[in-house]
């Protein structure tokens, strides 16, 4: 659930105070220190930066935050603790997929995606036939959807029926309700944000594993990462046998969404096993749609590829993933650069903090950051 709008930098004084911290930086990140205990960028809960292999800043803050929507409080966080990641999942579940179609995934990008669900009962949409797994995974799909048009609440934690995502969540079963969709925009010629499709790339993994999402998931990404603790929420509407949430239900700690950042970087590999063909990140992180609305402006370019977007920040390539409430994965490869954000601006749009920080990180790195 990520629909941002003009993007404007907000001084927002907020009650954000520093916590736990490792790895600080020293000197040469005084600046970013400023900037995050200032609240000159807002709500930010935890960011860690790794360069050249090593972790050289990582801090943590005292502030509201929610799971899944549910108001929690002010929240002391830390290297421990689980934050949601939000439409950072559609993003890991793009990277489970290549897992899960091995060898032969560049055939089956151009496969139906009805024909991945030959036991679907249901009519299909009329048009669905033309929509390919590419489509779907670059949200070319085209099928009617209402996510960027209609507002999931009324930003005072009241939920809105009439968004699609929300529908999706209130259904028991989301494969029939995103599969009798009539498809109204011709597949692949246009970019539309649309989580139901991120909840078929669940299907299709989970059918393509022959076994279930979550057990597939623990056994091909999160075991090897070493990340032991996590979630990941289902609406408790749907029935037996769904996968979770792909579009928004993921929680992990900071550090262990780092490690999948970390993974991004390196093409797949992680200490020395390649966990996912290098090819399929490489795809998965390309710019398939050269332009979309969002994330373009005052120094960013944007594009997305299969759950991911690329693009640059002040002229330095980025492959990032973007989730409600300002979460973020940034790799910058030219610079053997990750930054990882978690934050609190839950269905507030308006301040860049990737931006700002991934400028702060820069000033610092290059040694010329100012206070």
């Amino acid at each position: 659930m990520n629909l941002p709008v003009t993007l404007t930098v907000l001084l927002l004084l907020t009650t954000l105070s520093p916590g736990a911290a490792d790895a600080s930086g020293g000197d040469r990140f005084a600046h970013l220190h400023q900037l995050l205990e200032e609240d000159r960028i807002a709500d930010v809960h935890a960011v860690i930066v790794e360069h050249q292999g090593q972790r050289v800043f990582e801090r943590y803050y005292t502030a509201y935050d929610e799971n899944w929507g549910s108001a929690l409080g002010e929240i002391s966080h830390s290297p421990e603790r689980k934050h949601d990641l939000r439409s950072v999942s559609k993003s890991v579940s793009a990277l489970l997929l290549g897992m899960a179609l091995g060898d032969d995934w560049r055939a089956d990008l151009q496969r139906p995606i009805a024909d991945y669900f030959p036991e679907h009962a249901e009519p299909l949409g009329r048009g669905y036939e033309a929509v390919t797994l590419e489509d779907v995974l670059t949200m070319q799909a085209g099928i009617e959807w209402n996510e960027m048009t209609e507002p999931y609440g009324d930003g005072e934690g009241n939920y809105n029926p009439e968004n699609d995502e929300n529908r999706l969540y209130d259904t028991d079963d989301p494969l029939a309700l995103i599969l009798a969709r009539d498809v109204v925009t011709e597949p692949g010629t246009a970019w539309y944000y649309n989580g139901g499709l991120t909840q078929l790339i669940g299907f299709v993994t989970q059918a393509e594993a022959g076994e279930p999402f979550l057990r597939f998931a623990e056994e091909r990404l999160f075991e090897p990462l070493g990340i032991e603790d996590y979630d990941w929420r289902r609406s408790d509407a749907w029935t037996e046998g769904v996968p979770p949430a792909t579009a928004s239900g993921l929680r992990l700690t900071t550090p262990d969404l780092a490690t999948i950042g970390r993974l991004i970087l390196d093409r797949g590999v992680w200490q020395g096993e390649q966990l996912v063909d290098p090819a399929w990140v490489d795809a998965m992180t390309a710019r398939h749609v050269e332009s979309i609305p969002w994330f373009n402006g005052d120094g960013r370019t944007s594009g997305y590829g299969y759950q991911w977007y690329r693009g640059t920040i002040d002229g330095v390539d980025v492959s990032f993933a973007v989730g409600n409430g300002d979460q973020r994965i940034l790799v910058f490869p030219e610079r053997d650069l990750v930054i990882t954000i978690h934050a609190g601006r839950y269905n507030d749009f308006s301040q860049p903090t990737g931006l700002l920080v991934s400028r702060a990180v820069f000033a610092a790195l290059d040694g010329h950051a100012t206070n």
